[in-house]
């Protein structure tokens, strides 16, 4: 069977297969009633219009109709709540959008759009209307058409920065295949489950859901997600009916392993993982690993490139690199079809189908090169190659210079965690007063403090002024689960 999509989609309707669950709160719903809200939602709009616009909230709605509108024939543009309305009328004037769904975020005259409110109709439609499979063939002779290359705008959610990213139906569908192709297809696992922010990233984990298993759940909690992830994770790991493939972020693999010290009746017996998202230290992979999980795999990528392009199988390289010390482990190998390679500045570059063409409204003739006929994108990060594994060496405009030392500011986050077995730390770099702020969210004694101060000194080699800030409030994170830096940025540095 071919690894398209849509064929996969159109498969997955004909079948009747309601078992795939999109979970919110204390609400659960299968395929089908997804299927019967969107096309409620736009059965009105689509022989006039041509073109959608979604402005997307973090409810379980969004996530249903942004799902449905990537394999429609549609060009929809879907944007974040933090999108601005300079940024919106752009889009409008430029792309000649018909529909705005949630229109409470914006109050702009000059739209001439027409307006959609969805908000609270779900359990209406779904109660109301029977979907049958007439009603699923209408939809796929419908709503499958290769005409229009379908394209979806998101707001980065890692950064809180809105930055308009143009991405294709082929973008996402290359990268589904390049998944598939590099280990998916070998994993043996009857479910699949994926606690998730509701930022982009979150929708190519919605399509394996969708397109691989007979039994899949997606939970899209927008607040306390780690709390909420674990909660579900915990209810799946107590079942251990069938092999499990979760699909996480880091700081949730560390509270699985906080989980099953505290239960021993809790193993991980028969669950494969996927990593994603943010740095995997080899201490934490390999306690993980001490717990007899299947399959461990780590991905590499953002959202410009649809959204991963480097794989690791963390299970296989632990075992071949016993004794190597090293924190933080390869992001791994390219992705079949994904070339690669590391500039003289040390900049890592990538060439694939699933490469975004530029951001939207931006001169992007620094982020693209072109070598050997092949269109290269700089991600922005460090690299270095080894044993023909690549690692990441962090942001390049993560850097900072204070008093004429640079620091990486998230690398030396890393590496204070590890050491002192703390969750949560940010450092900040104030250049104009010429010191480093580090803020803790533990209780924390003097000694504790002066000893986190001599380890930033001795890992920066400089004597720059370190003030240590000790919260007695919980972290303030982004929807992506990651710390909100621009928050303590703006509360911190005056």
């Amino acid at each position: 069977m071919s690894l398209s999509l849509e064929n996969e989609f159109k498969d997955k309707l004909l079948r009747q297969e309601d078992q795939y669950i999109f979970r919110c709160s204390d609400y659960s719903y299968n395929v089908k009633e997804a299927l019967v809200y969107y096309d409620c939602i736009f059965k009105s709009h689509v022989s006039k219009k041509r073109k959608i616009i979604i402005i997307c909230n973090t409810s379980l709605e969004s996530h249903l109709i942004s799902f449905f509108s990537i394999l429609s024939h549609h060009e929809c543009f879907l944007v974040g709540e933090e999108i601005t309305e300079k940024d919106l009328l752009h889009i409008y004037n430029e792309y000649s959008i018909e529909i705005i769904v949630k229109p409470e975020y914006f109050h702009i005259d000059s739209m001439n759009a027409e307006i959609i409110d969805y908000s609270g109709k779900f359990n209406i439609l779904v109660n109301e209307i029977i979907i049958n499979n007439k009603t699923c063939q209408s939809y796929i002779e419908k709503h499958f058409s290769k005409k229009v290359e379908k394209t979806i705008f998101m707001s980065s959610g890692s950064t809180g920065k809105a930055k308009l990213i143009p991405l294709t139906y082929g973008n996402i569908d290359s990268c589904y295949q390049s998944v598939c192709k590099g280990f998916m297809n070998t994993l043996n696992y009857e479910t699949i489950l994926s606690p998730n922010d509701t930022s982009f990233v979150s929708i190519l984990p919605h399509l394996f859901a969708f397109t691989y298993r007979k039994k899949s759940s997606i939970f899209a909690s927008p607040y306390n997600y780690k709390t909420s992830a674990l909660l579900l994770i915990s209810s799946e790991i107590k079942k251990q009916t069938s092999a499990c493939l979760l699909i996480l972020v880091p700081s949730v693999i560390k509270l699985i392993i906080g989980l099953i010290k505290n239960n021993k009746n809790e193993t991980l017996k028969n669950i494969s993982i996927i990593s994603a998202g943010e740095p995997l230290t080899y201490e934490l992979a390999k306690s993980l690993l001490d717990n007899n999980i299947v399959n461990f795999f780590n991905l590499y990528g953002s959202t410009e490139v649809s959204p991963w392009i480097f794989y690791l199988n963390i299970k296989e390289y632990i075992k071949n690199n016993k004794n190597k010390e090293e924190l933080i482990l390869p992001i791994g190998k390219p992705l079949p079809e994904v070339k690669c390679f590391i500039d003289k500045n040390k900049e890592l570059l990538v060439s694939a189908k699933n490469v975004f063409n530029g951001y939207l409204n931006y001169n992007n003739t620094n982020i693209f090169i072109y070598k050997d006929k092949n269109k290269y994108f700089k991600l922005g990060d460090y690299a270095r190659i080894e044993n023909k594994v690549y690692y990441c060496e962090g942001r390049i405009n993560g850097a900072i210079k204070i008093a004429g030392t640079f620091i990486n500011p998230m690398l030396l986050e890393v590496r204070i965690k590890d050491e002192f077995k703390i969750d949560n730390v940010i450092i900040l770099g104030d250049s104009r007063n010429s010191c480093i702020f580090a803020i803790l969210f533990e209780e924390a004694k003097n000694d504790f403090t002066k000893k986190i101060k001599k380890f930033i000194h001795t890992n920066i080699s400089s004597k720059i002024p370190v003030k240590i800030l000790v919260s007695d409030k919980k972290p303030k994170f982004l929807r992506s689960g990651k710390i909100n830096r621009i928050y303590y940025k703006n509360e911190y540095i005056k």
